[in-house]
């Protein structure tokens, strides 16, 4: 059967695209995603963007089209898919960061006119953090629970781990103090969807 590249989309735009390529990066922090791709931007980012920044994007999840960006970014981190990444040209998510106005996920599709090939996207259900101080630890931040009412992170032992009906994904971390004898890395527990909108 003949493949042919397709697109999903978080955001419907007409504008250009600026970047793409696969997610290299990706951390969340108070409502507040940052992420950058494999590839450099292809157009000047806005004056408001600073030079240690240049290269990542930034959206907020407090809306409906932040967070189907963010579900498109960790199904792309899951699957190892490709992205591309319009501008809003503006920084008004994150000081300092250029804002994502829409993301599409490069996905193959069965070119066949009688058939609907459905995707799988991911959306998370639990936070927490994954981390070494003297000893390994595991934080859970929030979690939503699954039907049976069991919480879909949890400690186990001194690590992180998701019920069987979801994923562990890692979105980043950092060293808490000079020497690098101490860090934090951010947990995710994933759940499948049909959908790519966080209800």
């Amino acid at each position: 059967m003949k493949k042919c590249l397709g697109t999903i989309s978080a955001l419907l735009v007409t504008a250009n695209v600026w970047a793409g390529g696969e997610i290299n990066h990706l951390d969340v922090n108070d409502g507040i995603v940052v992420f950058g791709t494999s590839e450099a931007k292809t157009a000047t980012s806005p004056t408001c963007t600073a030079a240690e920044q240049a290269d990542k994007w930034a959206v907020s999840i407090n809306s409906e089209s932040g967070r189907a960006i963010y579900s498109l970014l960790m199904t792309a981190m899951v699957t190892n898919r490709t992205v591309t990444v319009v501008s809003a040209a503006d920084c008004a998510d994150a000081e300092g960061i250029e804002r994502a106005l829409g993301v599409n996920l490069e996905v193959n599709v069965t070119d066949v006119p009688t058939t609907v090939e459905m995707k799988t996207f991911y959306k998370p259900v639990a936070y927490g953090v994954f981390g070494y101080s003297s000893g390994y630890y595991c934080q859970v931040t929030s979690t939503l629970k699954d039907e049976s009412g069991t919480p879909y992170l949890y400690r186990s032992g001194s690590s992180c781990a998701c019920q069987a009906d979801s994923k562990l994904v890692y979105v980043g971390g950092r060293s808490t103090n000079s020497s690098a004898t101490r860090y934090e890395k951010y947990v995710q527990c994933v759940i499948e969807t049909d959908s790519g909108v966080d209800s």
